[in-house]
Protein backbone atom coordinates (compact mmCIF):
# COMPACT_ATOMS: atom_id res chain seq x y z
CA UNK A 1 0.00 0.00 0.00
CA UNK A 2 1.18 3.55 -0.66
CA UNK A 3 1.56 5.54 2.55
CA UNK A 4 2.61 9.08 3.43
CA UNK A 5 6.18 7.79 3.67
CA UNK A 6 6.24 6.73 0.03
CA UNK A 7 5.89 10.10 -1.71
CA UNK A 8 9.22 9.61 -3.46
CA UNK A 9 7.88 6.48 -5.10
CA UNK A 10 4.67 8.27 -6.14
CA UNK A 11 6.71 11.08 -7.68
CA UNK A 12 8.98 8.56 -9.36
CA UNK A 13 5.95 6.69 -10.72
CA UNK A 14 4.50 9.87 -12.22
CA UNK A 15 7.83 10.60 -13.88
CA UNK A 16 7.93 7.09 -15.33
CA UNK A 17 4.49 7.56 -16.89
CA UNK A 18 5.33 10.97 -18.34
CA UNK A 19 8.60 9.60 -19.72
CA UNK A 20 6.74 6.60 -21.15
CA UNK A 21 8.94 4.10 -19.33
CA UNK A 22 6.14 1.59 -19.52
CA UNK A 23 8.07 -1.50 -18.39
CA UNK A 24 8.36 0.00 -14.92
CA UNK A 25 4.82 1.38 -14.95
CA UNK A 26 3.57 -2.15 -15.65
CA UNK A 27 5.63 -3.48 -12.73
CA UNK A 28 4.13 -0.84 -10.45
CA UNK A 29 0.59 -1.66 -11.55
CA UNK A 30 1.15 -5.36 -10.94
CA UNK A 31 2.81 -4.97 -7.53
CA UNK A 32 0.65 -2.35 -5.82
CA UNK A 33 -2.96 -1.47 -6.62
CA UNK A 34 -2.58 2.00 -5.13
CA UNK A 35 -0.72 3.06 -8.27
CA UNK A 36 -3.86 2.36 -10.29
CA UNK A 37 -5.48 5.54 -8.99
CA UNK A 38 -2.47 7.84 -8.91
CA UNK A 39 -3.32 11.02 -10.83
CA UNK A 40 -0.33 11.83 -13.02
CA UNK A 41 -1.54 15.40 -13.38
CA UNK A 42 -5.03 16.90 -13.47
CA UNK A 43 -5.31 17.12 -17.23
CA UNK A 44 -4.00 13.64 -18.01
CA UNK A 45 -5.58 11.56 -15.25
CA UNK A 46 -4.16 8.15 -14.31
CA UNK A 47 -1.57 6.08 -16.15
CA UNK A 48 -4.44 4.23 -17.82
CA UNK A 49 -5.89 7.54 -19.05
CA UNK A 50 -2.49 8.41 -20.51
CA UNK A 51 -2.23 5.05 -22.28
CA UNK A 52 -5.72 5.44 -23.78
CA UNK A 53 -5.08 9.01 -24.90
CA UNK A 54 -1.85 7.92 -26.56
CA UNK A 55 -3.76 5.28 -28.52
CA UNK A 56 -1.62 2.56 -26.98
CA UNK A 57 -3.97 -0.42 -27.30
CA UNK A 58 -1.40 -2.99 -26.18
CA UNK A 59 -0.50 -1.06 -23.03
CA UNK A 60 -4.15 -0.44 -22.17
CA UNK A 61 -4.84 -4.18 -22.26
CA UNK A 62 -1.93 -4.85 -19.89
CA UNK A 63 -2.89 -2.12 -17.40
CA UNK A 64 -6.55 -3.14 -17.37
CA UNK A 65 -5.50 -6.76 -16.82
CA UNK A 66 -3.37 -5.69 -13.84
CA UNK A 67 -6.32 -3.80 -12.37
CA UNK A 68 -8.61 -6.80 -12.78
CA UNK A 69 -6.13 -9.12 -11.07
CA UNK A 70 -6.25 -6.89 -8.00
CA UNK A 71 -9.96 -6.05 -8.05
CA UNK A 72 -11.40 -9.33 -9.31
CA UNK A 73 -13.39 -10.06 -12.44
CA UNK A 74 -16.83 -10.14 -10.92
CA UNK A 75 -19.16 -7.19 -10.48
CA UNK A 76 -17.49 -3.82 -11.04
CA UNK A 77 -16.57 -2.30 -7.69
CA UNK A 78 -17.81 1.16 -6.74
CA UNK A 79 -14.22 2.12 -5.98
CA UNK A 80 -12.76 0.50 -9.09
CA UNK A 81 -9.76 2.18 -10.66
CA UNK A 82 -11.64 1.88 -13.95
CA UNK A 83 -14.00 4.55 -12.58
CA UNK A 84 -11.11 6.99 -11.98
CA UNK A 85 -11.53 10.31 -13.75
CA UNK A 86 -9.41 13.16 -15.09
CA UNK A 87 -10.09 16.85 -14.48
CA UNK A 88 -13.06 16.77 -16.87
CA UNK A 89 -14.58 13.78 -15.15
CA UNK A 90 -13.79 11.42 -18.00
CA UNK A 91 -13.04 7.77 -17.27
CA UNK A 92 -10.70 5.75 -19.50
CA UNK A 93 -13.83 4.44 -21.26
CA UNK A 94 -14.96 8.01 -22.03
CA UNK A 95 -11.62 8.63 -23.73
CA UNK A 96 -11.57 5.34 -25.62
CA UNK A 97 -15.13 5.90 -26.89
CA UNK A 98 -14.40 9.47 -27.99
CA UNK A 99 -11.39 8.25 -30.00
CA UNK A 100 -13.21 5.30 -31.53
CA UNK A 101 -10.86 2.74 -29.99
CA UNK A 102 -13.18 -0.28 -30.15
CA UNK A 103 -10.57 -2.79 -28.97
CA UNK A 104 -9.91 -0.69 -25.87
CA UNK A 105 -13.63 -0.32 -25.18
CA UNK A 106 -14.09 -4.08 -25.43
CA UNK A 107 -11.20 -4.83 -23.08
CA UNK A 108 -12.37 -2.26 -20.51
CA UNK A 109 -16.00 -3.43 -20.61
CA UNK A 110 -15.20 -7.14 -20.81
CA UNK A 111 -15.90 -9.87 -23.34
CA UNK A 112 -19.29 -10.60 -21.79
CA UNK A 113 -20.06 -7.04 -20.72
CA UNK A 114 -18.97 -7.69 -17.12
CA UNK A 115 -18.09 -4.04 -16.60
CA UNK A 116 -20.68 -2.44 -18.86
CA UNK A 117 -21.92 -0.35 -15.94
CA UNK A 118 -19.05 1.99 -16.87
CA UNK A 119 -21.20 3.07 -19.82
CA UNK A 120 -23.51 4.79 -17.32
CA UNK A 121 -20.78 6.96 -15.76
CA UNK A 122 -21.22 10.67 -16.50
CA UNK A 123 -18.45 13.27 -16.62
CA UNK A 124 -18.60 16.84 -15.33
CA UNK A 125 -20.76 17.87 -18.31
CA UNK A 126 -23.04 14.90 -17.52
CA UNK A 127 -21.91 13.08 -20.66
CA UNK A 128 -21.68 9.28 -20.81
CA UNK A 129 -19.17 7.39 -22.99
CA UNK A 130 -21.99 6.97 -25.55
CA UNK A 131 -22.41 10.75 -25.59
CA UNK A 132 -18.67 11.24 -26.10
CA UNK A 133 -18.65 8.81 -29.04
CA UNK A 134 -21.43 10.80 -30.70
CA UNK A 135 -19.68 14.14 -30.09
CA UNK A 136 -16.68 12.95 -32.08
CA UNK A 137 -18.73 11.17 -34.74
CA UNK A 138 -17.41 7.72 -33.84
CA UNK A 139 -20.18 5.62 -35.35
CA UNK A 140 -18.71 2.19 -34.60
CA UNK A 141 -17.97 3.11 -30.99
CA UNK A 142 -21.51 4.44 -30.59
CA UNK A 143 -23.06 1.28 -32.01
CA UNK A 144 -20.85 -1.01 -29.92
CA UNK A 145 -21.76 0.83 -26.70
CA UNK A 146 -25.43 0.92 -27.71
CA UNK A 147 -25.43 -2.81 -28.42
CA UNK A 148 -23.76 -3.82 -25.16
CA UNK A 149 -25.92 -1.51 -23.00
CA UNK A 150 -29.39 -2.31 -24.33
CA UNK A 151 -30.49 -3.62 -20.94
CA UNK A 152 -29.11 -0.63 -19.02
CA UNK A 153 -30.68 2.71 -18.19
CA UNK A 154 -28.06 4.93 -19.81
CA UNK A 155 -28.35 8.72 -19.84
CA UNK A 156 -28.41 10.18 -23.35
CA UNK A 157 -28.41 13.85 -22.33
CA UNK A 158 -25.81 16.31 -21.06
CA UNK A 159 -25.97 19.15 -18.52
CA UNK A 160 -27.87 21.32 -21.03
CA UNK A 161 -30.39 18.52 -21.61
CA UNK A 162 -29.16 18.14 -25.18
CA UNK A 163 -29.62 14.56 -26.34
CA UNK A 164 -27.18 12.67 -28.51
CA UNK A 165 -29.64 13.31 -31.35
CA UNK A 166 -29.46 17.08 -30.78
CA UNK A 167 -25.67 16.93 -30.87
CA UNK A 168 -25.34 14.73 -33.94
CA UNK A 169 -27.64 17.08 -35.88
CA UNK A 170 -25.87 20.20 -34.61
CA UNK A 171 -22.55 18.76 -35.76
CA UNK A 172 -24.17 17.84 -39.09
CA UNK A 173 -23.43 14.14 -38.69
CA UNK A 174 -26.79 13.46 -40.30
CA UNK A 175 -26.16 9.82 -41.17
CA UNK A 176 -25.28 9.24 -37.51
CA UNK A 177 -28.42 11.14 -36.50
CA UNK A 178 -30.54 8.77 -38.59
CA UNK A 179 -28.85 5.78 -36.93
CA UNK A 180 -29.41 7.29 -33.47
CA UNK A 181 -33.06 7.94 -34.26
CA UNK A 182 -33.40 4.29 -35.29
CA UNK A 183 -31.76 3.07 -32.07
CA UNK A 184 -33.51 5.52 -29.74
CA UNK A 185 -36.74 6.65 -31.48
CA UNK A 186 -37.99 8.48 -28.39
CA UNK A 187 -35.26 11.14 -28.56
CA UNK A 188 -36.89 12.99 -31.45
CA UNK A 189 -39.45 14.59 -29.11
CA UNK A 190 -37.13 15.57 -26.26
CA UNK A 191 -36.53 19.29 -25.67
CA UNK A 192 -33.30 20.74 -24.33
CA UNK A 193 -32.93 23.70 -21.97
CA UNK A 194 -33.61 26.04 -24.91
CA UNK A 195 -36.93 24.25 -25.48
CA UNK A 196 -35.63 22.95 -28.81
CA UNK A 197 -36.32 19.49 -30.18
CA UNK A 198 -33.78 17.78 -32.45
CA UNK A 199 -35.91 18.72 -35.47
CA UNK A 200 -35.79 22.36 -34.42
CA UNK A 201 -32.00 22.10 -34.26
CA UNK A 202 -32.03 20.65 -37.78
CA UNK A 203 -34.08 23.60 -38.97
CA UNK A 204 -31.50 26.01 -37.57
CA UNK A 205 -28.66 24.46 -39.57
CA UNK A 206 -29.07 25.82 -43.13
CA UNK A 207 -25.71 24.38 -44.11
CA UNK A 208 -27.13 20.92 -43.52
CA UNK A 209 -29.29 21.39 -46.59
CA UNK A 210 -28.13 21.33 -50.19
CA UNK A 211 -29.42 24.80 -51.01
CA UNK A 212 -28.43 26.45 -47.73
CA UNK A 213 -31.50 28.71 -47.98
CA UNK A 214 -33.06 30.08 -44.81
CA UNK A 215 -36.45 28.50 -45.33
CA UNK A 216 -39.05 28.20 -42.58
CA UNK A 217 -38.00 25.31 -40.33
CA UNK A 218 -40.77 22.94 -41.35
CA UNK A 219 -39.98 23.52 -45.05
CA UNK A 220 -36.29 22.93 -44.41
CA UNK A 221 -36.97 19.58 -42.78
CA UNK A 222 -39.28 18.59 -45.62
CA UNK A 223 -36.62 19.70 -48.12
CA UNK A 224 -33.99 17.63 -46.40
CA UNK A 225 -35.97 14.42 -46.39
CA UNK A 226 -37.05 14.89 -50.01
CA UNK A 227 -33.71 15.87 -51.53
CA UNK A 228 -31.16 13.91 -49.51
CA UNK A 229 -30.58 10.35 -50.60
CA UNK A 230 -32.12 8.16 -47.89
CA UNK A 231 -29.85 6.05 -45.72
CA UNK A 232 -30.63 2.35 -45.42
CA UNK A 233 -30.22 2.50 -41.65
CA UNK A 234 -30.45 -1.23 -40.98
CA UNK A 235 -27.87 -1.99 -43.65
CA UNK A 236 -25.60 0.76 -42.33
CA UNK A 237 -25.85 -0.54 -38.75
CA UNK A 238 -25.15 -4.11 -39.83
CA UNK A 239 -22.15 -2.97 -41.84
CA UNK A 240 -20.70 -1.02 -38.91
CA UNK A 241 -21.33 -3.90 -36.50
CA UNK A 242 -19.50 -6.31 -38.78
CA UNK A 243 -16.48 -4.02 -38.52
CA UNK A 244 -16.90 -3.82 -34.74
CA UNK A 245 -16.81 -7.62 -34.46
CA UNK A 246 -13.48 -7.70 -36.28
CA UNK A 247 -11.84 -5.43 -33.71
CA UNK A 248 -11.11 -8.02 -31.03
CA UNK A 249 -9.35 -7.06 -27.78
CA UNK A 250 -5.72 -8.07 -27.50
CA UNK A 251 -4.31 -10.91 -25.42
CA UNK A 252 -2.83 -8.98 -22.50
CA UNK A 253 -0.50 -11.81 -21.47
CA UNK A 254 1.11 -12.11 -24.90
CA UNK A 255 1.38 -8.34 -25.24
CA UNK A 256 3.00 -8.01 -21.81
CA UNK A 257 5.82 -10.34 -22.85
CA UNK A 258 6.74 -7.97 -25.68
CA UNK A 259 6.81 -4.99 -23.32
CA UNK A 260 8.81 -6.67 -20.59
CA UNK A 261 11.37 -8.00 -23.09
CA UNK A 262 11.81 -4.61 -24.73
CA UNK A 263 15.25 -3.31 -23.73
CA UNK A 264 15.15 0.14 -25.31
CA UNK A 265 13.64 1.86 -22.26
CA UNK A 266 15.54 3.87 -19.69
CA UNK A 267 16.86 1.82 -16.81
CA UNK A 268 15.30 2.30 -13.39
CA UNK A 269 13.44 0.52 -10.67
CA UNK A 270 10.51 1.24 -8.41
CA UNK A 271 10.52 0.02 -4.83
CA UNK A 272 7.42 -1.27 -3.11
CA UNK A 273 6.96 -1.16 0.67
Amino acid sequence: MVSSEDWYDITHFKELVLEERWKHVISAYENDSEYHKVIINESRGTALHVAVNDGNVELVSILVEAILRHEGRGKLRDDSALRSTNERGNTPLHLAASRGFIGMCKFIIGENGERKDLIRVRNKKRETPIFKAVLTGERKAFLYLYDVSKDLDVSLTNDHEDTILHKSIWRESLDLAIIINHCYPGLVNIRNNDDATPLKVLACRPSAFKSGNNLPWWKQILYYFISVEPLDVVQAINSYMEEVKKEEPLDAKKTKILYMEDDHEHKGKLTFD
